[in-house]
């Protein structure tokens, strides 16, 4: 039975080799994503909308990745022809930076711009913050979704009486003449003082660090970028704290947060490792779930994860420590070995489809795509005029209840549309280059040693 098993997938994969060897690669897109990152209603429907558009056909070819690296891993040693990719921006830097990325033809791409056609020097869609950030990358990299990462916190499992609801006073300002809605909330210093120096550990990077709620409540990120961030300015954190509030926060944690010399290894290292005893562990996408199920504590979290966690239990809240922290976007790049540049373009395009007058295509053959997926997804969209008007239906659509608005509102808020204060305080991840290696050796010993 086994032979002939074997016998049988032998000729199965082989058939499969030779119809795709049939088909014209030139009539094929293939896109590689991460995971639950991409509407499957506006996917299903790019074949026909490219035969109705272009007049041609297109199959697409959509595939998935769980972290930036093994896709990287599959580029580089592996060739891959994939047409259109959506990684991170440090490794769409690092990918640029190997010599694997092709130029962006913004005239493809008419959606983008605020006109919906295109001009050299027209104005874009792009939200203003994420333009001032990724500028410098626009050549071959274009935002799709962003956010920051921060402490994602059941105040359930926290001790009760150190418990205190904290308000970010100035989000909270800037949401009421926003929304013209004032909200009846207790503003206080924090939200629980744990130590005896009456520190306030959950507003800042320590939390993660807290031996209080060891006993293997607390996730940390099985990314090497992002545990290696928040690690960074924790270890940091008393340098940095002279800044908060300063104008030059942001390249204060910029400058500890992209550190990968000997000396900011040695404490990274030491920091994470200092939490191994206590920590249930390094997760990706199971420690939301357990977060929802109200069996953990606190979680290194990006925003998105934690806004669906927060609208799934109202126990849960959300913030980015006042040290700082990443304010990250995942963009569009095109491969060096992609074989059809144009319609990865073209793709690009659709899913910036903009339909103001009916944004969930109920009357129409498309929606406004960019709408469409920022509420699948439950990421912040790179379109400006996307987030203004998602706001209002996020509001009233999903946050008031028939007992009036959920407890957590304002902080789902805070977290889906971050305050400029949190902007202020917030950097970029940037490629580690020929330090890499020794980035790789440190994280290996965390996880072994």
């Amino acid at each position: 039975m086994k032979k002939i098993a074997f016998i049988l997938a032998v000729l199965l994969i082989s058939s499969t080799l030779m119809l795709s060897g049939c088909a014209n690669r030139a009539n094929i897109l293939k896109v590689y994503n991460w995971q639950d990152y991409i509407d499957e209603d506006i996917l299903d429907g790019f074949e026909d909308y490219y035969l109705e558009t272009y007049g041609e056909k297109i199959q697409l070819q959509y595939t998935t990745f769980e972290t930036n690296e093994s896709m990287y891993t599959k580029i580089k040693r592996s060739k891959m022809d994939f047409d259109l990719v959506i990684p991170s921006e440090y490794m769409a830097e690092k990918m640029s930076n190997a010599g694997l990325l092709q130029t962006i033809d913004y005239s493809n791409i008419p959606n983008f711009y605020s006109s919906l056609k295109y001009s050299k020097d027209g104005e874009t869609r792009l939200d203003p913050t994420l333009k001032e950030l990724y500028d410098d990358k626009s050549e071959y990299f274009l935002p799709y979704m962003w956010g920051t990462i921060g402490i994602l916190y059941n105040k359930d499992l926290l001790r009760e009486q150190d418990i205190s609801l904290l308000i970010d006073d100035e989000a909270l300002m800037s949401w009421q003449d926003i929304s013209g809605i004032e909200l009846d909330v207790e503003s206080a210093e924090g939200l629980w003082i744990l130590d005896e120096n009456g520190e306030n550990i959950v507003t800042n990077w320590s939390a993660m660090w807290s031996k209080n709620y060891g006993n293997y409540k607390i996730y940390m990120k099985n990314s090497i970028r992002d545990s290696f961030a928040a690690a960074a300015i924790y270890a940091n954190s008393e340098e940095l704290s002279q800044y908060i509030g300063k104008d030059n926060h942001g390249e204060m944690v910029d400058l500890f947060m992209n550190d990968a010399s000997d000396e900011n290894l040695r404490k990274v290292e030491a920091a994470l490792k200092d939490q191994r005893d206590y920590i249930k562990g390094y997760e990706v996408d199971n420690g939301k779930d357990e977060m929802v199920q109200g069996s953990i504590a606190m979680l290194l979290a990006w925003s998105g994860d934690a806004v669906w966690c927060m609208w799934e239990n109202e126990s849960l809240g959300y913030y980015v420590p006042k040290e700082g922290s990443n304010i990250w976007a995942d963009g569009f790049v095109i491969p060096k070995y992609a074989k059809n540049k144009l319609a990865a373009e073209r793709f690009i395009n659709y899913l910036f489809l903009q339909n103001v007058e009916d944004p969930w295509g109920e009357e129409s053959d498309y929606g406004d795509h960019g709408f469409i997926l920022m509420d699948t997804i439950g990421y912040t969209s790179s379109l400006i005029d996307v987030q203004q008007r998602y706001y209002d239906v996020f509001l009233e659509d999903y946050l008031y209840t028939d007992t009036g608005l959920m407890p957590n509102a304002l902080n789902i808020l805070d977290t889906l549309f971050p305050s400029e204060e949190v902007k202020a305080r917030s950097a970029v991840m940037k490629d580690f280059g020929d330090r890499q290696k020794d980035v790789l050796n440190m994280w290996s010993r965390v996880l072994i040693d």
